[in-house]
């Protein structure tokens, strides 16, 4: 079973009126394992985040986040892999001490201020010898301080490029299903929950990394047809 530390959260659209939906990481990890028929337990803070959306300059969406409720970390005992994605630092990495089981953490939330620019991250805080993955942007990347502990594999994510994996100091790269939509949003929480769900099953890396390309390709075409 894979236990998720994530949360949901309620956007408002400042632009549309104030319209407000409901998404963010738990929504898309939790619809990609149910479709890959993965058991998992979600554990969530006890209020919907909520993220203000506005346009930029430029047209571009850009969000705040207003409030993300601390999520709480007591791990479940049938849990076989724990899957850590937040909309920023409400998960405390430090309980995870001693934790004996594969660790995936989507580091974006953690490298996020208030304000959108990012801060560093030591991966000394994570400690643990068991199988720690982390996915990461080719810019999240560069905030990552002390990458080279041999438990650590890194996915490295370029938009529709090829995914680079660092892993004991040792790079190498990993074709994917190219794509390129207008509507990327849940892309990358999606690709990790069954890059995730991969690893639970003992595939290699390239194995879960291509799986997880193939489903993350499939799933943007069907939402992009939606919304034509």
């Amino acid at each position: 079973m894979i236990q998720i530390f994530s949360n949901f959260a309620n956007d408002i659209i400042v632009y549309e009126n104030n319209r407000i939906i409901s998404g963010w990481p738990a929504l898309w990890i939790s619809q990609a394992l149910n479709d890959a028929n993965v058991p998992y337990r979600l554990t969530l803070g006890d209020t919907p985040a909520i993220v203000q959306i506005d346009k930029d300059i430029n047209g571009d969406d850009i969000g705040t986040i207003i409030s993300a409720p601390i999520i709480r970390s007591s791990i479940a005992e049938k849990s076989s892999l724990l899957l850590i994605s937040t909309l920023k630092d409400e998960f405390d990495l430090k309980v995870l001490l001693d934790i004996s089981l594969p660790i995936c953490i989507d580091i974006q939330g953690f490298l996020r201020w208030d304000n959108g620019k990012k801060k560093r991250f030591d991966c000394e805080i994570i400690r643990t010898k068991w199988e720690v993955y982390i996915k990461a942007t080719r810019e999240e990347f560069s905030y990552i301080d002390n990458c080279t502990n041999s438990w650590f594999t890194f996915i490295i994510t370029d938009e529709w490029r090829d995914i680079e994996v660092l892993q004991w100091n040792n790079v190498y790269y990993i074709p994917i299903q190219s794509w390129k939509f207008k509507d990327t949003i849940g892309a990358g929480d999606i690709f990790f929950a069954i890059f995730c769900s991969n690893i639970l099953e003992e595939n290699t890396i390239k194995q879960s990394i291509q799986q997880a390309s193939i489903y993350t390709y499939w799933f943007l075409k069907d939402k992009n047809l939606i919304n034509l």
